[in-house]
């Protein structure tokens, strides 16, 4: 068997070209549409220039990262975990309320596309000849200098026509298709079929009723178990949207809520399933106990106390 078929290249030049230029890509393409969105997002032009500074930031940690973790955990699930976190930091940008969201979603999105541009150039020399891997290096390096003057024409055209968040969009959909199409095996890695699996079927041996999770809540709020009630009559009831017109009294009712329901419609179930809802919990007991009075307060402690003290009692 020859050597050049035992060398063969391991992914298109076309793929590897576009891996490795996406890191510096999302950077140039988004300068244009500064202006506009810093209008959309009230925002002044000194917040919005973070948006570029603090990308340089990511990028320059990003290739601290990679090298180490590509050897230790191997080039291709790094890369794939990287891309995942460009696309969804991308998708946090598309959707930002506010200019401090999209500072830190570019962070992100910095060190995620950062993977590309480090473990794209070393993916094209692996599986090729010595002239083989030259050639190839010298069409990339073509493309990646090329990008930076290409993506502010194509940012300005989307930011004009289709807005700012439309940049963001176009950054981040090629990514969930592409790598979803040439890797089958991507569910799989990020667990997704197995969770699937978890909550439609009983195999994992994990079953439970419906109420399994009823004692297992009742045992988390037992410090404020008398609390509760009152807590939860008012959460939705009295709740106010904030000057932004956010509404998290209800968000935290309607999340908790959900991650009850969900994990006890699931076919496996832990105790640890429900472990999310318990900060949402957290939040509406606070803010009802900063509505009572301290005699409240005391009233409704009386039988927690009596019930430590008989324990307390029992154990001497």
């Amino acid at each position: 068997m020859s050597t050049a078929g035992l060398l063969r290249p391991r992914a298109p030049l076309w793929l590897l070209a576009s891996v490795t230029f996406s890191g510096t890509l999302a950077m140039h393409i988004f300068v244009p549409a500064l202006p506009l969105a810093a209008t959309d997002l009230a925002a002044s032009p000194g917040a919005m220039q973070l948006t570029i500074s603090v990308y340089i930031l990511g990028l320059a940690i990003g290739q601290l990262l990679y090298g180490p973790l590509s050897d230790r955990f191997g080039r291709r699930p790094v890369l794939l975990v990287g891309l995942l976190l460009y696309s969804i930091a991308g998708l946090v940008s598309a959707l930002a309320p506010d200019v401090r969201i999209l500072v830190a979603a570019r962070l992100f999105q910095a060190i995620g596309g950062c993977s590309g541009l480090v473990l794209g150039r070393a993916i094209v020399r692996d599986g090729v000849t010595v002239d083989e891997a030259t050639r190839r290096l010298a069409i990339v390096s073509l493309i990646v200098n090329v990008g930076p003057g290409l993506a502010p024409l194509v940012g300005a055209e989307l930011g004009t026509y289709l807005g700012w968040r439309s940049i963001f969009f176009a950054l981040t959909a090629p990514w969930f298709v592409l790598v979803s199409s040439r890797n089958p095996e991507f569910a799989e890695f990020f667990f997704i079929h197995e969770h699937v699996e978890r909550f439609l079927s009983t195999e994992h041996h994990r079953e439970g009723p419906l109420w399994y999770f009823v004692p297992i809540f009742g045992f988390g709020v037992m410090p404020w178990l008398f609390v509760w009630g009152a807590t939860y009559l008012r959460s939705w009831r009295d709740s106010t949207a904030d000057a932004n017109g956010f509404d998290w009294g209800r968000f935290c009712f309607v999340w908790a809520h959900f991650v009850f329901v969900f994990f006890s419609l699931s076919g496996s179930k832990l105790p640890s399933y429900i472990l999310p809802e318990y900060a949402a919990v957290a939040m509406l007991l606070g803010r009802e106990l900063v509505r009572m009075r301290d005699r409240e307060l005391w009233w409704l402690s009386l039988p927690q106390l009596a019930f430590f003290a008989k324990q307390s009692y029992a154990d001497l």
